[in-house]
């Protein structure tokens, strides 16, 4: 019995429990660039129109990764320079 209440603590704090409740992993696009994989899979699933009008100061994306739903934000100028933009498309 103890055996299982452990368990269950364990897995009630770990990092699996996001993926139980299916609450997207919220991070910064600084962050998410440091996974390869991730990067990849962003540029499958979202293009740069969702950056339509440059006047939001956070432009945030949701995609799913491994499944897990993740929502990414940066700034505008941080997803240009993500999207390879150039210099003229940023003003």
């Amino acid at each position: 019995m103890i055996r299982i209440i452990k368990y269950l603590k364990l897995l009630a704090t770990s990092p699996l429990q996001n993926v139980m409740n299916e609450d997207p992993l919220i991070m910064k696009l600084d962050e998410a660039k440091k996974d390869p994989d991730l990067v990849n899979e962003i540029y499958k699933q979202v293009n740069d129109a969702f950056l339509s009008d440059g006047s939001k100061i956070e432009y945030v994306t949701s995609i799913k990764f491994r499944g897990q739903q993740y929502n990414i934000s940066g700034t505008y100028k941080d997803w240009a320079f993500f999207f390879g933009m150039s210099r003229t498309e940023l003003t």
